[in-house]
């Protein structure tokens, strides 16, 4: 009787040390799933966080996340699409006002998704001091009202690639005193900065300092739509990115005036100037050279126009001229051409047509664009020059001439004065007898 229940219990050991670690993975035990992913990826490391907290399902975070993020690997269908899983973190619209759970970061996160949240300021070192994030390649921080970012927040972060900032309200003055925040990421290809900046007067200027103070040298795609840029002020502030492919500046404020250096760009594919304030484009102008530009590859580098207010009277008749001209040869030279609309024009009836079907153009005479303004004017100035200096001229080298013929008129001037007085002086004596 002994043997036999020993021999139950033996039993029912061994079949409990055998259940167990399959029930954990069927109940989504972090530890063992952790292990075992590891495992796979011939990494084995300790876990960084405390215990860890049920989230919904088997989606499970650090108890720092409080339960209101989502940790699992999953299909990558919108950062950089890929059939192979991703582990993402993703704290969307989860009420933060702070990041300090980001210290805790699962070392094996490749996405971090941290939006929606309400966070004014990004503290040194968002990651920690040490080096947690050595798998990270995708950072989403849009849309948490950001205003300050501290230039030293972004630490290890060796790996990232795409890094999005939009959507927040970064002051002028963090940029000013903060050029270095972009100094760490040695790997990074995308950057979103559409809608980062707040409403203030900005200067472009600084975020040129950025790309200065930063070794950004693996950037190929620069995102800078919905900024109310007005202007650039330093042209060349985008050859301190020497491997940029693809220039996003859509909706904003630029005008016809817009100075863009871009020769310093060898790999440069597309200009994106969408929904801008751009009216005309003439030979005189930056954006007509943009048109004629090409890489170091020899390929024509594309130009995106479309939504642009342009005003289709005779200043922009050269470049209807053109674009009818340059489509036959070469229709991605500028992109969606066939859209390109006038939302004014001289005549009247080239309002809302397509430049395309444009067919004349004339200017009333007393309207000119600034630019023949301008030339207009220099050229006015130049010939009233040269015509007073000619009249100097002559004066000079035939003033003996000039002298004999004048001074008998210059005597008689003063004769004649003379007489004048002696007749008012004779008149005034007479009234005091």
């Amino acid at each position: 009787m002994w043997k036999f229940e020993g021999a139950i219990f033996l039993l029912l050991t061994f079949t409990t040390v055998l259940v167990k670690p399959y029930r954990g993975r069927q109940r989504g035990n972090v530890d063992m799933d952790f292990e075992y992913d590891f495992v796979n990826r011939k990494s084995i490391a300790p876990r960084l966080g405390t215990n860890p907290v049920s989230g919904s399902g088997d989606h499970t975070c650090p108890t720092e996340f409080v339960g209101r993020c989502i940790c699992e690997y999953r299909i990558d269908n919108k950062y950089e699409p890929s059939p192979n899983s991703k582990y993402f973190v993703e704290c969307k619209d989860s009420g933060f006002t702070t990041t300090s759970m980001l210290e805790y970061l699962p070392i094996i996160t490749q996405v971090l998704v941290f939006t929606g949240n309400k966070i004014e300021t990004l503290q040194a070192n968002l990651f920690g001091k040490q080096n947690r994030t050595p798998n990270l390649k995708i950072i989403d921080m849009s849309n948490n009202g950001i205003r300050e970012i501290d230039g030293k927040a972004f630490h290890h972060v060796e790996a990232v690639e795409i890094l999005l900032l939009a959507h927040n309200e970064l002051s002028n003055s963090s940029i000013h005193n903060h050029p270095r925040i972009f100094s760490n990421f040695y790997s990074l290809k995308d950057l979103y900065l559409t809608n980062t900046f707040n409403d203030e007067i900005w200067s472009f200027i600084d975020l040129g300092n950025i790309f200065a103070e930063s070794n950004l040298t693996q950037l190929e795609k620069l995102h800078l739509g919905l900024n109310e840029l007005t202007i650039i002020a330093d042209p060349s502030a985008f050859c301190k990115l020497p491997n940029l492919r693809q220039l996003y500046i859509p909706q904003n404020q630029l005008t016809d005036e817009v100075q863009l250096n871009v020769t310093c760009l060898p790999n440069l594919e597309v200009i994106d100037l969408r929904m801008n304030k751009i009216r005309s484009i003439t030979p005189q102008s930056n954006l007509w050279k943009l048109l004629s530009l090409t890489n170091a590859r020899g390929e024509d580098i594309r130009v995106e126009l479309v939504e642009n207010p342009f005003n289709c009277d005779c200043n922009l008749q050269i470049f209807i001229s053109w674009l009818k001209t340059e489509i036959l040869k070469n229709p991605d030279r500028v992109r969606d051409n066939e859209n390109l609309k006038c939302v004014m024009g001289n005549p009247s009836n080239n309002s809302h047509a397509y430049l395309r079907e444009v067919e004349s153009t004339y200017c009333d005479v007393l309207y000119v664009s600034s630019t023949a303004s301008s030339v207009t004017t220099a050229v006015v100035w130049i010939l009233s020059l040269i015509c007073i200096f000619l009249l100097l001229t002559c004066a000079y080298f035939n003033r003996r001439s000039f002298f004999r013929k004048v001074n008998p008129l210059i005597r008689a001037a003063t004769t004649g004065v003379q007489y004048t007085s002696i007749d008012k002086n004779e008149t005034v004596e007479i009234a005091h007898v």
